[in-house]
């Protein structure tokens, strides 16, 4: 990885913006590589003092909520997206 570069390692869902890095909106969450930040709908918060570099071992917990039917959780926007 070229110098004052980073990288964002995370997950999303399938209407997560593709036109964005990771965790800019509701559907993701990453970490980046400098400063240990991570990220969920476009706001930073420090977790560490450092983050990852190469040949870390990085892993990741996902807890999944029960399922919530689409129309209480989506905003309106992204609705007509998905069959409800």
């Amino acid at each position: 990885m070229p110098s004052n570069t980073a990288t964002r390692i995370g997950w999303a869902q399938h209407l997560a913006n593709l036109q964005t890095p990771i965790g800019t909106d509701k559907f993701g969450y990453s970490w980046r590589s400098r400063k240990g930040s991570i990220f969920h709908e476009a706001s930073g918060y420090h977790y560490v003092n450092e983050g990852y570099k190469e040949n870390d071992v990085l892993g990741f917990l996902i807890i999944l909520p029960e399922t919530t039917p689409a129309n209480i959780i989506l905003p309106r926007k992204y609705k007509k997206l998905v069959n409800i």
